[in-house]
This record gives C-alpha cells, structure tokens and sequence, in this order.
C-alpha cells in the first residue's frame, strides 16, 4: 500500500511538473500519504515491533504539525500564534528526523542485542554439542575396547580350534596315509591272487579234460581271446610284413595294428591259424585245446557234439590244426601245459 502511494505521488509530482503547475497549491493531498504511514506505524507497533514506537513519535509530532497547517489554512485563525506557528512544521520535520533517528538506533541496538543473543545461544548449543561429543566419543571408545576384547578373545579360541583341527587334520593325515597304504598292499595282495586263482584256473583247464563252459571262464568273449592272441602273437614286439618297420599305432578292428610307416593293418588273426576261419574264436581256442589235449586223437563228431558245430566245419578246421601239430611235434615235445598255444602263430 505505501508503494503503491509513493508510485502515485511520484505521477502527480511528473503531471503536475508537465502539464499543470498550478495544481502544487492543493498541499491537503500531502495528507493521504503522511496518514498511511502514520497509522502504519501505529499498527506494526501494536503487533509488538519494539523499534517502531519512535517512528510513531516522530510522525506524530509531523502529523500534528501538519494538521495544524491544514486548519490554518481552512481558516481556523485562533490557531495562529505568529512566528511559532510559521515555522511550527519546520519544527515537527527536525523533531520527526531526530525521533526517526532514534528509531533507527533502537532498531540497530535490538538487532545487535538479537545477534548477542544468537551468538550465546550459538556458543551454549556449542558447548552443547562439545560436550554430547565427548560423550558419544567416549561411548564409542568404550564400545571400541570392549569390541576389541571380545574379538581378541575369539581369534585366541579361533586359534586353539585352528591348532586343534591341525592335530586333528594331521591325525587323520596320518590315518588316511596308513589306510591308503593298507588299500596298496589289499590291492596287491588282490591282484596275486587274482593272478594266482587265474593261474590255477588255467593250469587245472591245461591239464584236464574239461567242458566248454568252465572254459570259457577263462576265454569268455572275443575281446578276452583277441587279447591273448595279440599278446601271444607280438610277445617279442611288432613287426610291419611288408616294410619291417617296428612303429605302429592302433588299427580300426579291435586289438589290430596299424603300421606307422607303410600304412599297412594288421588285423591279430593275420598270420594265425585263425585266418580266414568263421568258428566264433573261443570255439577255436576250445577246438585247439581239445585235439591238442587228446593228442589229434578226438573226432570231428565229438568237437562237433561239444561245440554244437557242423561236423564237416569241425573236421576242416581239425585237419588244419592236425597238420600244424605234426609239422610242429618236436616242438611241442619241449612245451609243458601250454603247448595248444604254440599252434596258434604261424
């Protein structure tokens, strides 16, 4: 609202200053601004605004100085008391500017006192805040020690119980070596007497007559004879037939070899007297064994009862086994148990 005065008064002052002089002599307008801030003033003063009672003063002392004037000029000559009254409103506007100042001061000295107070209540709530400091610190240092015992005291029991599974570890170390030692020895104590019972089995089928089905326990597929015949065949290492090199690798038929040089497979019945014959090869081995065992003396019609195989099939294959044993009959003279194998390579 005073802004809003003083930008009209400003306006009127220009309009009059431009266009009008004549209306600088209506002074009663004076009045309406010097109202507003008075009862302004009085107002923020009642809301309990310390600094504004002697701005209330001053423009008192202005506001009755020009009421004053006002009345004079409306005709009032009682009030005319000569030169005082001339100059009455010169001397409200000093009276008003020392109250103004004045108001000024007290304002300057309430603000200062404000920020003394500020300061002290700043400097306690310091002190304040210092002292919960200390506390909290202290709070924190006593929880920090007895953290630190508390940890101290479990890395000494981690400890123990670390030493503790190392014994205990370095026991069961122990037991795991003894065992393992124990399972070395079992294992070959196992494989002797795998060897062993394997032996007999062999020497005691060598010896006797005996069926073909406690015989195929020792021969028992054709994985278990072609590993024998392969055995049997390069006991003393392998040697390619057509360029005598002695490097090979594995072939593509089982227990075969292939010649690392040539190229050349050799398959384990190549060179036997298995080659180029259709008899399952335990029924062969069986069939060896039987005439080498009757010294050529068993017929084809008892081979062929016992391996439930044609007759003439048994006579062939008997022949061909017959004429192996007499080309090789001194040989075999020398042989003990396992002379049947002497007639398998050729």
């Amino acid at each position: 609202l005073i802004l809003g005065l003083i930008g009209f008064r400003l306006l009127f002052f220009v309009y009059c200053y431009l266009f009008n002089q004549h209306l600088f002599s209506y002074k009663f307008l004076e009045a309406i601004p010097l109202s507003v801030a008075f009862f302004t003033g009085i107002y923020i003063y009642k809301q309990g605004y310390k600094p504004a009672r002697f701005f209330v003063l001053g423009y008192s002392f202005l506001f009755t100085g020009f009421l004053l004037k006002f009345l004079i000029m409306l005709g009032i000559s009682s009030l005319n008391f000569g030169a005082i009254t001339y100059y009455s409103l010169s001397f409200c506007f000093v009276v008003e500017m020392i109250f103004l100042s004045f108001a000024i001061g007290d304002k300057v000295r309430i603000l200062k006192k404000t920020r003394d107070k500020a300061q002290q209540k700043m400097m306690r709530q310091m002190a304040v805040n210092a002292k919960l400091k200390d506390t909290l610190n202290r709070e924190l240092e006593e929880k920090v020690e007895e953290r630190t015992r508390e940890v101290f005291q479990k890395s000494l029991i981690i400890e123990s119980k670390n030493q503790a599974l190392e014994e205990v570890n370095t026991i069961l170390q122990q037991q795991a070596e003894e065992i393992s030692r124990i399972n070395t020895l079992l294992e070959q104590d196992n494989e002797e007497l795998l060897i062993n019972v394997e032996k007999v089995t062999r020497d005691r089928v060598m010896n006797i007559e005996v069926d073909f089905e406690e015989f195929s326990k020792i021969y028992p597929d054709k994985e278990t004879c072609f590993k024998f015949l392969a055995e049997l065949k390069w006991n003393n290492g392998y040697h390619c037939k057509r360029c005598s090199n002695d490097n090979y690798f594995n072939g593509h038929i089982l227990h075969s070899r292939r010649c690392s040089k040539c190229g050349y497979e050799e398959s384990v019945t190549s060179y036997t007297i298995f080659h180029g014959t259709r008899i399952p090869i335990n029924k062969a081995f069986y069939m060896i064994f039987l005439i080498y065992s009757s010294k050529g003396k068993i017929s084809s019609h008892r081979l062929s009862e016992l391996l439930t195989i044609r007759q003439s099939t048994c006579w062939t294959f008997g022949a061909r086994i017959k004429k192996v044993m007499e080309e090789r009959k001194k040989t075999l003279k020398k042989t003990g148990t396992n002379g049947w194998s002497q007639l398998v390579v050729e």
